[in-house]
């Protein structure tokens, strides 16, 4: 039996988080869609045009043809099914495969199912995982509760996600996509499904490893680029030199790559290297360089707890009491994300030693993080009081010009700035009341 797409193809999305919902709504412009999540609260916020991620907007949802649902039995008959669940680490710094496990698991269940006549589906993976997961892993437990076999009753795919969210520039249709199929015949499905909606090209990978390894690489370089700019920040730091106008300088060579230190949180900067590094073990090979570079990277909320600490002793701030504002804990500006956000274990750290220090955090629905932080104020609160101590730890777009002047304009009410992100680098070419410290 021969596979194609056509008009009548019929896409199912399992998953519907980040990487999901706008994947699901993009290919409901051109196929046949059904968006699946098991989370019945999401999927009835999606079905009234609130996506909680605030990656797609209201208007988007709602002028969509695709079908949301918590009902596995959409898997069963579909030509294509994408898996997007997370694939996190476990307290060990192990790969968490609980997710994959479960949707490999779900979908088999309903293959099992499946009309005899229908020609075999395609599984695409878009998880981030390591080299072999898709074909040694998920696939076998697709055949054992399916009883089909892989590479003949259906067929295997991989297309890693990079989405970057909360960047409006590199979207999912404005990003090269990867994708990779078990044999040629696959390899052109999925390529005529994904070129309907990757309109900046599509690049085939020799293999599905190769695909899933492309994927998990180019997290740990960035995350080893931003772990050398951390060491180098902190070794100018202690030398009394300007990390930034280093940086500068430096980037004036034409080969020069420029990355900015600071906090690495999220799901995949300082998730996907443990992926890679544990393949590798299973290999025979232990890593170095890769996990050197997490090291510094997991290390830096502590590190700047104690530059903080010590910032207050100096300028005569008695930190255990001192009124405190924390700006930003998102794991990055701009979005909504609080996963593995170090810039929260930061505000942790803080809060730790002093119990009333205040965070104002515009970019996350206040139920969803007065779940974990319980000192939030609102962006009024913050202009009616005086803060001994203002941390900036994320730097978000929301924060008004009302907001910044009264806590960093040449009348602030602020005794001592830690700039983390660098959100004030012209703070040195004007005349402001506070002390000022930038990593």
């Amino acid at each position: 039996m021969t596979i194609s797409v056509s008009e009548q193809t019929q896409v199912v999305i399992v998953g519907l988080g980040y990487v999901g919902l706008p994947l699901t709504l993009a290919f409901g412009e051109h196929f046949s869609c059904t968006g699946f999540d098991i989370n019945s609260a999401r999927v009835e916020g999606i079905k009234g045009g609130h996506d909680l991620h605030r990656e797609v907007s209201s208007e988007q949802i709602k002028r969509s043809s695709v079908t949301f649902t918590t009902d596995p039995k959409c898997i069963r008959n579909a030509d294509l099914v994408i898996v997007t669940v997370p694939t996190p680490i476990t307290d060990d710094y192990e790969p968490d495969l609980n997710l994959l496990t479960s949707a490999s698991k779900l979908i088999g269940m309903e293959f099992r199912k499946r009309t005899a006549s229908e020609t075999p589906p395609v599984v695409v993976f878009e998880s981030t995982t390591y080299p072999g997961c898709t074909e040694d892993f998920c696939g076998p437990l697709i055949e054992r509760e399916s009883g089909l076999v892989s590479g003949d009753s259906f067929y295997l795919g991989y297309s890693p996600e990079r989405t970057n969210f909360g960047d409006q520039e590199h979207s999912l249709d404005s990003v090269v996509k990867i994708i990779s199929g078990q044999n040629s015949e696959v390899e052109q499905f999925i390529f005529d499904a994904y070129s309907k909606i990757a309109t900046a090209g599509l690049h085939l990978a020799e293999s599905i490893r190769v695909a899933e390894s492309a994927k998990v690489i180019e997290n740990i370089q960035r995350d080893l680029n931003i772990a050398l700019f951390n060491e180098l920040a902190l070794i100018f730091e202690k030398m009394d030199i300007d990390s930034s106008a280093v940086f500068d300088a430096a980037a004036t060579k034409w080969n020069f790559n420029r990355y900015a230190p600071g906090l690495v949180g999220g799901h995949c900067i300082p998730v996907d290297p443990y992926y890679l590094t544990h393949a590798a073990e299973q290999a025979g090979h232990t890593s170095k360089v890769v996990l050197a570079g997490r090291a510094v990277n997991e290390a830096m909320p502590a590190v700047l707890f104690e530059k903080i600490m010590a910032l207050c002793t100096e300028n005569g701030l008695t930190i255990e009491t001192a009124s405190i504002l924390f700006l930003g804990a998102t794991f990055k500006p701009d979005v909504s994300d609080l996963r593995n956000s170090k810039t929260l274990t930061l505000f942790g750290k803080l809060s730790g030693i002093n119990s009333t220090t205040q965070l104002f955090e515009p970019n996350v629905n206040s139920e969803v993080i007065g779940k974990i932080v319980t000192q939030l104020v609102t962006e009024t609160e913050v202009l009616n009081h005086r803060w001994d101590l203002v941390v900036i730890g994320v730097e978000h777009s929301k924060y008004s010009e009302e907001l910044k002047d009264h806590l960093f304009g040449d009348k602030s009410r602020t005794e001592l700035v830690v700039d983390i992100p660098g959100m004030l680098r012209d703070h040195d070419t004007i005349s402001s009341p506070y002390l000022y410290w930038r990593l």
